[in-house]
């Protein structure tokens, strides 16, 4: 139950880091382009399980761009993790 959590997790935070910018067509350079920001927070004695399964997702994400953003415990504070999510402006 608790990897299905930092999965949906990880997924809310892939769609949302788009959120408030313009939508526009998928192209394979706008894939290149993609932000993916992985949040793990402090979890008592499993944080460390966490950040394993982030590392590997993060593994896989930078099959699909380099623009990927790690924020973990105990740096993840709710600043840190809205600068990192925040897109430029384009």
């Amino acid at each position: 139950m608790r990897k299905l959590g930092v999965v949906l997790t990880i997924g809310l935070l892939v769609a949302t880091a788009g959120v408030g910018t313009q939508v526009q067509h998928a192209n394979a350079a706008d894939a290149t382009q993609a932000k993916v920001v992985i949040v793990v927070g402090a979890t008592q004695g499993t944080t460390d399980q966490y950040r394993s399964m982030a590392d590997a997702a993060a593994g896989v994400a930078s099959q699909y761009t380099s623009n990927v953003v790690k924020v973990y415990s105990p740096n993840a504070t709710w600043e840190a993790v809205q600068a990192a999510a925040r897109v430029p402006a384009s």
